[in-house]
């Protein structure tokens, strides 16, 4: 839904079901991983809104991520390259990201 409303009517839109899931032991496992592989990648870059979405084979990793405004027009490179590291890492996830501007 979100994608579709940027792509027919050019905004930005957050559409989600609270609460996250944060008693999980695999999506905080996860959680940590990405928090993990960005914090190698680059220290300004953050997430939220984490969530996982398990399957029989492979599970996608959900997640808003924030980076510097002088970084956006990078941005689908930079998704690329950690959605690649997260594979690359563990297998067993897709990385389903969307990027975000920092406002601070």
């Amino acid at each position: 839904i979100e994608m579709a409303m940027n792509k027919k009517f050019h905004c930005e839109t957050t559409i989600h079901m609270d609460p996250i899931v944060i008693h999980d032991e695999a999506v905080n496992e996860a959680r940590e991983a990405v928090r993990r592989i960005l914090e190698e990648m680059n220290p300004d870059w953050n997430f939220h809104d984490f969530r996982m979405v398990k399957g029989q084979k492979n599970s996608n990793l959900i997640f808003d991520l924030v980076i510097p405004a002088d970084q956006l027009k990078n941005a689908q490179k930079i998704e690329t390259q950690i959605a690649e590291k997260i594979q690359s890492e563990y297998p067993q996830y897709s990385a389903v990201i969307k990027v975000e501007q920092s406002f601070v």
